[in-house]
């Protein structure tokens, strides 16, 4: 059975990434690359979250309307949830599309209350984390200690970045495939085929 994703591991997987032999026994530890992990952990995690709508980070709330109206454009204001990291429009045509506009941490909208909404939560439980994010994070974690790490190695900040990157689409394509709902993929793919004349697998 794979051991429980932890802080402490994922660290060490960045630390492995950047080539060095050197690991950490906790993320707490009073050593520089333990303080140099969680010196960059939280942001590390909330940019990696914010990139991408991934099914386990998903959030739904129900927003209540504040005493405070907005001075124009909008009839109300609503105030985002605390842990939330990106709001998620609904599109046109989405059940329960509403307009609205982002300032801040609140919604503004003349769509009646309660605002039901969708958003990317900032989610800390590591066990509930998908393994393609598991992965991505430790990639983020080794671009983001390059230095620490290294030492600066010429070129290395580079190369952390694009296997990075290269990482997050494949987690971004994984995650997708795990979406309940793709009604409104299918739809698009086949409206989109059916212009060009055929259907493709």
């Amino acid at each position: 059975m794979a051991a429980a994703p932890s802080q402490t591991r994922i660290v060490n997987r960045a630390l492995s990434l950047l080539g060095t032999a050197q690991r950490i026994a906790s993320i707490t530890d009073n050593t520089p690359l333990a303080k140099a992990a969680l010196a960059v952990w939280d942001d590390a995690r909330d940019g990696c979250l914010a990139e991408h709508p991934w099914n386990f980070a998903i959030g739904r709330a129900q927003l209540a309307a504040s005493a405070d109206a907005p001075t124009f454009g909008y009839d109300f204001a609503y105030a985002l949830p605390a842990d939330h990291l990106r709001w998620l429009p609904p599109a046109p045509g989405d059940r329960g599309y509403f307009k609205a506009e982002q300032e801040g941490n609140l919604l503004l909208s003349s769509a009646d209350a309660p605002l039901n909404i969708r958003y990317i939560r900032r989610v800390e439980d590591l066990s509930i984390w998908s393994i393609g994010f598991i992965v991505v994070m430790g990639h983020r974690l080794a671009w983001d200690m390059v230095d620490a790490a290294s030492g600066g190695i010429e070129g290395l900040a580079q190369r952390m970045q694009q296997r990075y990157e290269i990482e997050l689409d494949r987690a971004k394509r994984q995650d997708a495939l795990a979406t309940g709902d793709r009604s409104g993929r299918q739809e698009f793919r086949s409206n989109w085929l059916a212009a060009r004349g055929g259907w493709e697998d």
